[in-house]
């Protein structure tokens, strides 16, 4: 028995003008190419020498991803500082990410992510902010059946970054933790009270964006 690539037989088949598929057809046309071909026989790894095979292949599919990594976090480094240079040229946009993350939970890439994603940041109301990033839940009523509520559309890149810190602020901010520990015995899926959650985030930071203030000094 031969293991041969399939598309060395599929390009020979082409080769011979042979293009339709079935499988009576497959069978001569693998008939034919170890005729044309004679491809050479090897051994198949059995056993131990098989699992020695698969371990060593497995190891070096994990060192690949290793260095793949490595260098995503040196270029995702790097790409944060470029970004950090860029906002310090806009005082205004550099002073609001500083804002931000006065929110408890609230880091760098989020805010930077709000800053740029979303400038209509501070500009609307709490209501028309919701519904533009997308973690409003839209009505599916008809007469008397009323639908479950779902949201829709929206900017993605910003729900994602809330959605997130959503799910950190559930686990590390007692207030937030209560209100999805509420959610969640009133009978409201995970996913729902996340969801409530990243609006109550976005409604805090469009607060903060439109009025200027941090948040220490907006709790006391």
């Amino acid at each position: 028995m031969v293991v041969v690539n399939p598309r060395r037989v599929r390009r020979f088949g082409e080769g011979m003008g042979i293009l339709a598929k079935t499988d009576a057809i497959d069978a001569r046309l693998l008939a034919l190419f170890g005729e044309k071909a004679e491809p050479p026989i090897r051994p198949i790894a059995l056993g131990l020498e098989r699992l020695l095979t698969d371990l060593v292949a497995r190891r070096r599919q994990l060192v690949s991803m290793v260095v793949a990594e490595k260098n995503h976090r040196e270029l995702t480094t790097t790409l944060d500082e470029q970004i950090e240079k860029a906002l310090r040229a806009d005082p205004e946009r550099s002073e609001l990410v500083s804002l931000l993350q006065t929110v408890p939970g609230v880091g760098p890439g989020v805010a930077r992510t709000l800053v740029v994603d979303l400038p209509e940041l501070g500009h609307l109301s709490r209501k028309e902010i919701a519904a533009l990033v997308g973690v409003a839940p839209f009505a599916r009523d008809s007469g008397s059946i009323r639908g479950t509520r779902r949201i829709r559309g929206g900017r993605a890149s910003v729900r994602t970054a809330l959605y997130l810190s959503a799910m950190n602020e559930s686990r590390f901010n007692p207030v937030l933790g209560w209100i999805y520990e509420r959610l969640r015995r009133a009978g409201k899926a995970p996913k729902l009270a996340f969801i409530a959650i990243a609006r109550k985030l976005l409604t805090m930071r469009n607060a903060i964006a439109r009025d200027r203030i941090a948040w220490q000094t907006q709790e006391g």
